[in-house]
């Protein structure tokens, strides 16, 4: 199956596992992976044929933005029905990373990753 790819996608988001640090937004980042037909468009070389990640990119954008999570597991499981229902992809699999999280333990992120379809 042939993959469009969003590689180290940066967010700013209120997350956390209290309310003092869900207060202040905090750097995520994101890799997702959409598995889909993409042989027309490589054919075409329309745009129309093929997963507009820039679409993908915006939609899950305006949808972390005005939201708050306690989990970055919620995260990556409400992107990816998101992404699932409004586009024409036939399975996702999104990394959500929080680089900060233990960062003084010397930890580069914490993260995790679901695959869906």
């Amino acid at each position: 199956m042939d993959k469009v790819l969003l590689h180290n996608c940066a967010f700013e988001v209120h997350v956390g596992t209290t309310r003092k640090e869900r207060a202040k937004k905090q750097r995520i980042e994101m890799d997702v992976t959409l598995f889909a037909d993409i042989k027309i468009a490589g054919s075409s070389d329309e745009l129309k044929d093929t997963v507009c990640y820039s679409d993908v990119h915006k939609a899950i954008h305006t949808f972390l933005e005005s939201r708050h999570f306690v989990l970055i597991e919620t995260i990556a499981e409400n992107c990816a029905a998101l992404v699932l229902k409004e586009f024409s992809v036939q399975m996702i699999t999104i990394q959500v990373r929080k680089p900060a999280a233990l960062k003084k333990q010397g930890v580069e992120y914490s993260g995790v990753e679901i695959t869906r379809t």
